[in-house]
């Protein structure tokens, strides 16, 4: 549990970086733009008086759990645990632009971490499938706080060379709003590969979307 808050290689032979060449292509091929599917609309929850935005901080404390899944292809444990961490800070990264901050909030630019071509794709995705981002509630919600974060990343290793991972995440929080408080999770998946010699996020999905688990007025 955590709380929020390489010595170089001898470059590969020609068909070395052919093959690794080719799997990162392939990744990215296939992965970027995943379709979303599944999203559960965000409920209302019983009414409630009125109340006034808060202007207190709304992530804190932010709770972040990270295991490292599945490891396909030969890679040592100390570097198996380098990828994770790396990977593990993309996720966050996404999940604290997605969901957390400070509200209300009206304004979601561009995801940290991805590719060019992933963040345009998702710009559009995010509009169609509301459970990508607190977006479509963002202007009513006042606070988000209690946040747990799940995370478990596997990763993609021919021959013992990282050429992909996938960080799977469920997070959990209360939203509240003047409509009374719901605890809300939001589960899914972000493809990533290294792309210019740093780890980027090349695709996503979003299998159970963003569904209220509880409420209260």
């Amino acid at each position: 549990m955590r709380h929020r808050g390489a010595t170089a290689s001898p470059p590969p032979s020609r068909t070395r970086r052919s093959l690794r060449g080719a799997l990162v292509l392939l990744l990215i091929g296939a992965l970027v733009g995943l379709a979303v599917v599944g999203y559960t609309a965000l409920r209302s929850g019983d009414k409630a008086k009125s109340q006034e935005p808060s202007s207190a901080p709304s992530a804190e404390p932010v709770v972040t759990n990270v295991a490292l899944g599945k490891v396909t292809g030969k890679l040592d444990e100390t570097r198996a645990q380098e990828v994770s961490d790396q990977v593990a800070g993309l996720v966050t990264g996404y999940l604290e632009w997605a969901y957390l901050g400070d509200y209300p909030r009206t304004d979601w630019g561009t995801p940290p971490g991805f590719t060019a071509r992933a963040a345009k794709q998702f710009a559009k995705d995010m509009r169609r499938y509301p459970g990508l981002t607190n977006q479509p509630r963002g202007g009513e919600i006042t606070q988000v706080s209690e946040v747990v974060e799940q995370l478990t990343v596997d990763i993609l290793a021919p021959k013992g060379d990282p050429a992909g991972a996938t960080g799977r995440y469920k997070v959990t929080f209360q939203a509240d709003s003047a409509a009374g408080s719901q605890v809300v999770m939001a589960s899914g998946r972000l493809v990533l590969a290294p792309v210019d010699g740093t780890w980027q996020i090349v695709g996503y999905y979003a299998g159970q979307g963003a569904e209220s688990v509880g409420g209260q007025s």
